[in-house]
């Protein structure tokens, strides 16, 4: 009886002890779940960090590069300040020089220089004076039968002399400028206007000292062909060789210049200031 009493005491030792063990399982079951909770949570805020720390990081090098653009951007803007400072203190220095110039000028002006415009001189003159080309149909021509002149260019000289109250018909020079003369008589006074078939280059509008008007007529330009000199010939690269009439000088010599040189063709300029003729007489 007393070994059965004791094995009792045993069992219900043992008994209790198991259901302590079953309640720190219960338990460490329940902090297991807890920290596999806090563990998803902790990884769930680390990839959230990632996140922003990428984010944060395309950031900052978006704004260094800004930065970087910014400065070169205020390196530039410095050297075009410099610049414009300096051009600045140039064109003071270039007015102030002028001013002087203009003051002595007013003071002690040189006997042969004449201040008035030209302009001025017309109506004090009462005549305009207008360089004019004789031979150019629908341009410039005068008709040696009746003495009349015609053409887009006689035009304007009739308008420009109506514009400054002139009498059109009775208050104009026609004045013959050709090709080689015309810029001359331009710059002497011989003529007031220049209105005849002239192109307007920067060449010419650098160096001469008069003023381009608006543009009223545009133009192109072409050859002629001696059909029996270039039977085959279809276009300009098909002359090589040829003898060309043109005024030497012009606009239209520096055209064809320019366009056998760059096809490496070769040709013989025929100077003529009246190409039509010398073409009909075969001089080219």
């Amino acid at each position: 009886n007393e070994q059965n009493a004791s094995m009792g005491a045993e069992i219900e030792q043992m008994s209790l002890a198991i259901i302590a063990l079953n309640a720190s399982k219960s338990k460490l079951e329940t902090e297991v779940v807890e920290l596999e909770t806090a563990r998803s949570s902790l990884a769930a805020q680390i990839s959230s960090l990632e996140s922003a720390k990428a984010a944060l990081e395309a950031e900052v090098a978006s704004l260094t590069a800004t930065n970087q653009e910014l400065t070169a951007t205020n390196e530039n803007a410095a050297d075009e300040i410099s610049d414009l400072q300096a051009l600045a203190t140039s064109l003071n220095s270039t007015i102030s020089g002028l001013l002087e110039t203009i003051e002595e000028l007013e003071e002690n002006p040189p006997p042969s220089v004449n201040w008035s415009s030209t302009l001025d001189i017309i109506l004090d003159r009462g005549v305009l004076k207008c360089g004019v080309k004789n031979n150019q149909y629908g341009m410039g021509y005068l008709d040696d039968d009746t003495g009349e002149r015609s053409g887009l260019d006689i035009s304007y000289c009739r308008a420009i002399a109506a514009a400054i109250g002139l009498d059109p018909d009775y208050d104009i020079d026609y004045i013959q400028a050709g090709g080689a003369n015309r810029f001359n008589l331009l710059s002497d006074g011989s003529i007031d206007v220049l209105i005849r078939t002239t192109t307007w280059t920067t060449s010419r509008d650098a160096d001469l000292d008069s003023d381009f008007g608006a543009i009223n007529f545009y133009d192109g330009q072409g050859i002629m062909v001696n059909r029996d000199e270039f039977p085959n010939a279809d276009s300009a690269l098909d002359l090589d060789g040829a003898s060309i009439c043109v005024a030497i000088g012009s606009t239209s010599a520096g055209n064809i210049e320019d366009y056998f040189v760059e096809n490496d063709m070769e040709y013989q300029a025929v100077n003529s200031w009246n190409d039509g003729p010398d073409f009909a007489n075969e001089l080219c």
